[in-house]
């Protein structure tokens, strides 16, 4: 990319990643990100916003994953940031589920086609590695059925509260409609708003 060509100053690569942070520029802040130096990415994970929302949409090509994974991984260990992550388009369910992911409040899986099974394995990937509230937004399916919500209750009955949010509408945030399976000690609870 473009900040290693451009200067070898610390100072100037730290100004150009807080500007994409900033502009909410994060695959081209995540491209970056990859090419600076260790101070470097310390110190931009300690300048975001605690609840960010980090939304990634280009994972298309093997440098864009490696770039993904590299972030998320740094982020997991400097246990940065607790916001929102957004994974918005065409990546594969296998990529998904080899991330190393951030403690966050939200992950949200957006405009992906997804059977019953693809939803169990990212489920179960996710309720393995952090507490979370699971968000599909226009994931094409309709509902969970009662064998997934069985198996997925298995999944996460140590966990105090797990939840799965599925919803339709203009984006994650501004939805139509939204179903919520509430899952405490393994049970689910199903409401629909």
């Amino acid at each position: 990319m473009f900040v290693s060509g451009l200067s070898d100053d610390e100072t100037q690569q730290t100004y150009i990643l807080y500007e994409l942070q900033k502009q909410g520029m994060w695959n081209v802040f995540i491209d970056c990100f990859h090419e600076v130096d260790f101070p470097v990415r310390k110190r931009m994970i300690h300048v975001m916003n605690r609840n960010a929302e980090i939304t990634i949409t280009k994972t298309d090509m093997p440098y864009q994953q490696h770039n993904v994974e590299d972030f998320l991984t740094c982020c997991s260990s400097e246990m940065y940031p607790r916001g929102t992550l957004v994974f918005d388009g065409n990546f594969s369910v296998q990529f998904l589920t080899n991330l190393s992911l951030p403690n966050a409040e939200r992950v949200v899986i957006s405009k992906k086609k997804l059977e019953d099974n693809d939803i169990l394995k990212i489920a179960t990937y996710i309720a393995k590695k952090i507490n979370v509230t699971i968000q599909f937004h226009n994931c094409a399916m309709n509902k969970l059925s009662q064998e997934t919500i069985t198996k997925l209750g298995n999944v996460v009955k140590r966990r105090m509260k797990f939840a799965i949010v599925y919803s339709t509408g203009d984006s994650w945030k501004n939805i139509d409609s939204q179903t919520i399976y509430n899952f405490e000690y393994g049970t689910c609870d199903k409401r629909k708003e």
